[in-house]
């Protein structure tokens, strides 16, 4: 897996959200991720899209960016975004003050990863053959 591999747009093609999870772990600043991580998000979505932008910016209401350069591949299948957050779950930031706390080890922080669970596909009129499959009769 490439881990900072930057995803592409798929313009053209139908984009399709259909979950989103989130895991959590102890980060600490010498010692690295401490204990075992936990899920703290976990949700079908149902987010349609014929362009990128426009299905990341659906993803705003969570708080994740919709700037794609900020996302990469994780598995295939998925989208990821990792960051660092509080204990109440909000993002945390390098020039912010907890987070140099962190760094001093007088404060917590979390890992985090978000994934998106994404299918990608062409639409198309449907055949005559495909919608008798549907049980559509053909007079």
């Amino acid at each position: 897996m490439e881990w900072k591999k930057k995803i592409e747009a798929a313009d053209g093609k139908t984009i399709l959200f259909t979950g989103i999870n989130a895991e959590a772990v102890e980060d600490d600043y010498n010692e690295g991720e401490i204990g075992q991580r936990i899920t703290t998000l976990g949700e079908r979505l149902s987010i349609e899209a014929t362009n990128i932008q426009d299905a990341l910016e659906e993803l705003s209401s969570y708080g994740l960016p919709t700037d794609i350069s900020e996302w990469y591949v994780g598995d295939d299948g998925r989208i990821s975004y990792s960051r660092m957050e509080d204990e109440q779950g909000m993002e945390v930031e390098p020039e912010q003050e907890l987070y140099k706390q962190w760094k001093e080890g007088k404060a917590k922080l979390y890992s985090v990863i978000y994934d998106v669970f994404v299918k990608i596909g062409e639409l198309h009129d449907a055949s005559t053959q495909e919608l008798e499959e549907l049980g559509f009769s053909n007079i």
